[in-house]
């Protein structure tokens, strides 16, 4: 024997099944993606899938197993005054927002100069090492990459130390 609850849950998913295929979706369109992975995809689904009956489901039970976050107000709220719940998932890390206001990260720069490590030029970082004291023979041996793992802990060291250049 059916209930009268497994007889509008049937009827409710008919006729959003049927209403997403009027609106131009094919059947493998109608769920909305279920990993946290794809949370991008997530929120560019179309609000009609994402408030089909099956989703909204998943979406609420996924909510009380804590593995996401539900927007209670919204496009799923079938009032269209407020007064329903929406259950459309959202993700559980807030999202950011980026403000022109925000301040720039902070150049990676060597320590104890103004130069980054990437884009020291050879000429530069020998005229580090020299200012570091390293005999120019020496100097002559190493190849850019070496020269580079030379500047790096002699800079570190010197700012250690609390010396200028």
């Amino acid at each position: 024997m059916v209930s009268p609850e497994q007889c509008c849950a049937h009827y409710s998913v008919r006729a959003a099944e049927q209403r997403l295929k009027d609106a131009g979706y094919g059947e493998k369109s109608f769920y909305a993606p279920e990993e946290e992975k794809e949370e991008d995809f997530q929120m560019k689904t179309d609000d009609e899938v994402r408030t089909a009956p099956w989703n909204t489901t998943r979406a609420f039970i996924a909510a009380m197993k804590g593995k996401c976050l539900l927007k209670v107000t919204g496009v799923a709220d079938l009032t269209g005054c407020g007064e329903g719940f929406s259950y459309v998932k959202i993700p559980n890390k807030p999202t950011q927002q980026k403000d022109d206001k925000e301040p720039q990260p902070v150049k990676k720069t060597v320590t104890g100069t103004d130069a980054d490590l990437r884009r020291l030029s050879l000429k530069n970082a020998n005229q580090l090492l020299r200012k570091f004291g390293v005999p120019e023979e020496e100097i002559k041996k190493l190849s850019h990459w070496e020269v580079i793992d030379v500047v790096r802990p002699m800079s570190t060291e010197q700012a250690c130390s609390g010396k200028s250049q």
